[in-house]
């Protein structure tokens, strides 16, 4: 069973789905691929944060889930691999190219948003979510 500080990151995930899913039903598509990043994101981090022993979370936490690169999926990625976690081809490929569509800077966006983008982002969220809520140790 994941501890409390990784599944706050589980539930954020969860959450940020359930809402990127009612922004894209409602053709919000930049919004719901501005949250749906974050899905990937705190999906990601939760499993991270499984392989780090407790009491080096805190200096973990101030050096790798703080400023611009705590929100570079394939960072969190590589701190992954670092874990000796392998990522399946499939879910590695949509890290990569949400990582290419993806980023902060889109809550300054303004307009519409792409719809692929949107949708592609919100489905490799929803199975980078489901695996690693399998895989979370």
């Amino acid at each position: 069973m994941a501890d409390s500080q990784v599944m706050r990151f589980l539930r954020a995930a969860e959450q940020r789905l359930a809402a990127a899913d009612l922004l894209l039903d409602n053709s919000k598509f930049l919004d719901g691929m501005y949250l749906a990043g974050y899905v990937v994101e705190c999906s990601l981090k939760a499993l991270v944060l499984s392989y780090i022993r407790v009491p080096e979370r805190p200096e973990f936490l101030r050096e790798h889930f703080r400023g611009q690169r705590a929100h570079d999926f394939e960072h969190l990625a590589t701190l992954l691999l670092r874990n000796g976690v392998n990522i399946p081809k499939p879910l590695r490929l949509s890290v990569v190219r949400a990582n290419d569509i993806w980023s902060t800077d889109l809550r300054y966006e303004t307009g519409h948003g792409k719809v692929a983008d949107s949708k592609f982002l919100r489905d490799a969220g929803e199975k980078i979510l489901a695996w690693v809520q399998r895989s979370v140790i």
